[in-house]
């Protein structure tokens, strides 16, 4: 019997350390703003992330059902969250973000493009943008030049889509990788992404809006999160597939919460 025993326990110990290491090592630590949106109530989007980057929400957007629990639903052109500008918020040399999206139109009324996220104008650390050819897009404006990179595939109207950009700098130019329901939909070569504007841009990150005053969102934003660090496709997959807090480590593996081992811990206590 304890043969039997100690060959489960030793099966079940391999099966949790491959099912943690076949998954993404996302670095909990590279996460500058995390907004599940989960609270339900309340004026104050928390940053889960552990950089107190909370948001403060403008006007009347409303509580609604969400892709992970609860999510925000904007609807008016008095609708966003505001983000207090910190260092921590400040980039200079690379970055991801993405967004779980359920829109009601493409582009903002008057307008061709409504905006998820952003932070500043000019100098534009990025803004992330819904347009009127029905694709997602990101703009970058520093040092003279203006950057777009292009999502390269369309998204449906109410429906939820996962959308993500990875935007990379170097010496001798960057590059900007676009992510759609976690599949690299296109990559697009930048010479002139040689930096960001860091701590130059010094413009709160707003949520369901951009800083030009007509770009508003139409539709439900959930599971925002803005990392300092290049995601790969399979990190971004993970993240789309089981959400923010499990592959962060930050709640149970089992969604009834039977199983208090997250996979952070699992990670930290397997690695050889």
């Amino acid at each position: 019997m304890k043969i039997f025993y100690y060959t489960w326990s030793t099966c079940l110990a391999i099966m949790l350390i491959c099912s943690a290491q076949s998954r993404a090592e996302v670095d909990p630590k590279t996460a500058v703003g995390l907004w599940l949106f989960d609270e339900g109530t309340g004026r104050k989007a928390e940053d889960v992330s552990g950089k107190g980057n909370d948001g403060e929400i403008i006007g009347k957007p409303k509580w609604v059902e969400g892709k992970f629990g609860k999510a925000l639903e904007f609807g008016e052109s008095s609708d966003w969250v505001q983000v207090k500008d910190h260092e921590s918020l400040q980039v200079y040399k690379e970055y991801s973000v993405m967004a779980w999206i359920n829109a009601e139109r493409h582009f903002h009324p008057g307008t061709k493009w409504q905006g998820i996220i952003a932070k500043s104008n000019n100098p534009r650390s990025f803004s992330f943008y819904t347009d009127d050819q029905k694709q997602f897009l990101i703009a970058i404006h520093f040092g003279g030049a203006h950057i777009v990179g292009l999502s390269g595939s369309q998204f449906p109207l109410k429906a939820w889509t996962h959308v993500a950009f990875v935007v990379e700098t170097g010496k001798a130019g960057g590059k900007i990788s676009a992510f759609t329901n976690g599949k690299l939909t296109k990559e697009t070569p930048r010479a002139e992404l040689k930096g960001l504007p860091g701590d130059e841009d010094t413009q709160d990150v707003v949520i369901g809006r951009t800083h030009e005053g007509s770009r508003f969102f139409g539709g439900v934003i959930d599971e925002v999160a803005f990392f300092k660090a290049v995601l790969t496709e399979q990190d971004i997959t993970e993240i789309m597939q089981h959400g923010i807090e499990k592959i962060l480590g930050i709640a149970p593996v089992d969604p009834a919460g039977k199983l208090t081992t997250t996979w952070a811990a699992i990670r930290a206590q397997t690695r050889i």
